[in-house]
């Protein structure tokens, strides 16, 4: 991915007020609750999505 890398820039980070964090997945269900706060994280990045998808679609593939 560095090889052969978008031109990335700062994304201004979300505020993640009320989201799930790592504390509240620890003490349980661990894959039920960590997909859950993936969702939460990746729905924060919401107004950054298509910068993402379009650095994710300018980098080819790792072929190591």
């Amino acid at each position: 991915m560095v090889t052969h890398r978008p031109d990335f820039h700062w994304l201004e980070p979300p505020r993640f007020d009320g989201l799930m964090t790592v504390a509240d997945v620890l003490p349980a269900d661990h894959t039920k609750l960590a997909w859950a706060w993936a969702a939460d994280v990746w729905q924060a990045w919401c107004p950054h999505h298509p910068t993402i998808r379009t650095w994710n679609a300018q980098t080819p593939p790792d072929r190591t």
